[in-house]
């Protein structure tokens, strides 16, 4: 707004959700931004370090973006993921969010292997796991996959 308006301040108001309604990604704006209560908005001041197209966008689901533990995570596109705590087809869809991919790394560590996935694959955990890889069935015969 700033380099826009060519001012050096603009009076602005928030609205925030609702406790029922939050998600990682509101930043509260009475605070200065800051790394550890605002990562998703790291990218805005940070370099971006993966080896992903900035661009790129994760399908997810509410329970995801209010912090819950992401379980699935499938890359289809060179610059699209899905994205899901629980089971992706059992998300309503009322719930699907397209969100920065960057949103969701910045809010969990544990994400990070999502970014080496090659287009077509898959990994999964569950509550208390770490990321396993999902395989297809026909090739289930021929290496080893997690029970």
């Amino acid at each position: 707004a700033l380099h826009f308006y060519g001012v050096k301040q603009v009076r602005a108001f928030q609205l925030r959700p609702d406790a029922a309604h939050w998600t990682n990604d509101v930043p509260d704006m009475c605070q200065p931004w800051n790394p550890v209560t605002a990562s998703s908005w790291r990218w805005m001041h940070e370099e971006w370090t993966y080896p992903i197209p900035l661009r790129s966008v994760g399908i997810t689901n509410l329970k995801a973006l209010r912090g819950e533990r992401v379980t699935e995570a499938a890359r289809w596109e060179e610059d699209e993921w899905e994205i899901f705590a629980g089971a992706g087809p059992d998300v309503p869809k009322e719930d699907i969010r397209v969100v920065p991919l960057g949103v969701l790394l910045a809010s969990d560590d544990s994400m990070l292997p999502v970014v080496n996935l090659a287009v077509g694959d898959a990994l999964w955990r569950d509550a208390k796991s770490d990321w396993h890889r999902w395989v297809k069935r026909e090739q289930r015969g021929t290496i080893d996959y997690p029970n």
